[in-house]
């Protein structure tokens, strides 16, 4: 989404260790147009990355992704909407950037949160891929405008992420297909 701890905590950690990333951006977030964060008591305190940030990251080599405006779900509103939240975002990336923006995360990232009609609209804007947040590893069967996540959260322990990648958490990916 473009919280500020990408940089205080993960940036730190992915330099000493040599990790690459991509951070997928709410342009209007980052722009202070929309405060996603007080959408969730989560991120309710986290500030917004600044792009003098995003620049540092981005010249150490973590790349950057669209993650819409103002992270409005996309199914939801009328397609020229979705459209313009889509079209948007990479714009204000790649004129920010001055690189080409080819990755894309869904908002939510659910199976409800995205279709046939918004994967088209990102293929027809130059997408080459989409995460969504459906748990899970990918293969080569893997639709690449639904690639799975392994969510790591804030409130994770040290404990929690090892467990995480190491698949004892892959129950998750049931639980997830249970809720539609």
């Amino acid at each position: 989404d473009g919280y500020a701890d990408n940089y205080e905590y993960a940036f730190p950690i992915l330099k000493k260790f040599g990790v690459k990333a991509t951070i997928f951006l709410t342009t209007g977030f980052i722009e202070g147009i929309v405060d996603i964060a007080a959408r969730d008591r989560t991120y309710a305190r986290i500030s917004p990355l600044t792009w003098a940030q995003i620049h540092e990251m981005k010249e150490w080599g973590i790349s950057f992704g669209s993650h819409t405006h103002t992270h409005l779900i996309l199914p939801r509103i009328p397609i020229e909407k979705a459209e313009d939240e889509i079209i948007r975002s990479k714009e204000i990336l790649e004129d920010k950037l001055g690189l080409p923006v080819e990755a894309f995360a869904y908002p939510l990232g659910q199976p409800r949160t995205f279709n046939q009609k918004i994967v088209s609209l990102l293929k027809k804007h130059g997408f080459k891929f989409a995460c969504s947040t459906i748990w899970g590893h990918d293969n080569s069967n893997t639709d690449i405008f639904a690639l799975h996540r392994i969510r790591i959260d804030s409130c994770d322990t040290l404990n929690d992420f090892k467990e995480k990648i190491n698949g004892n958490w892959d129950f998750i990916k049931w639980i997830q297909s249970l809720k539609g």
